[in-house]
């Protein structure tokens, strides 16, 4: 390959890229109609919005604000505080660094959940928002086939400070 061949195949690549960065967690959302979606507020410290089949949980938070909604397949999770899973301790498939609206945060991808942690949607307070399968009583989980990641991203992307 030539040096300006070279150059060529190395600019498109970049520019591939800086479109991908730009078009970010949002562009998971073509398929959604957000219209339709719920408002969530937790303490009016952040906002998200998800669908509304998803229901609030009650949840006895102790050192964090912390909540879970829930539909039939999936569970969406979050917290609020010093002492969230960084998710340093198992498998994961895929670590991506995201830009929203509330700031800026990290997308993981392990085999059985999606998360995304803002680094500091309060004074040294990390946010953790992260959907995986329903689990059944037995500890198995209620949902076949693989995850709706572009579902959780396209929640993820909603994520406002408030």
């Amino acid at each position: 390959m030539k040096r300006g061949q070279l150059l060529v195949v190395l600019l498109s690549g970049l520019m591939s890229l800086m479109l991908q960065a730009k078009e970010g967690l949002s562009s998971q959302c073509h398929s959604f109609t957000l219209v339709d979606w719920q408002l969530t507020c937790p303490k009016e410290v952040f906002c998200f919005k998800h669908p509304k089949t998803f229901q609030t949980q009650d949840v006895i938070a102790i050192d964090s604000l912390s909540g879970t909604l829930e539909e039939k397949q999936w569970v969406l999770q979050y917290d609020v505080g010093q002492y969230i899973n960084d998710y340093s301790h198992v498998k994961v498939i895929n670590r991506r660094r995201y830009s929203v609206a509330a700031g800026e945060g990290e997308l993981i991808i392990m085999a059985d959940k999606v998360a995304f942690i803002i680094d500091n949607i309060l004074p040294s307070a990390p946010l953790l928002l992260e959907m995986s399968h329903k689990p059944l009583l037995s500890g198995k989980v209620k949902g076949k086939g693989a995850l709706d990641i572009p579902l959780a991203k396209c929640i993820f992307s909603t994520i406002i400070q408030s």
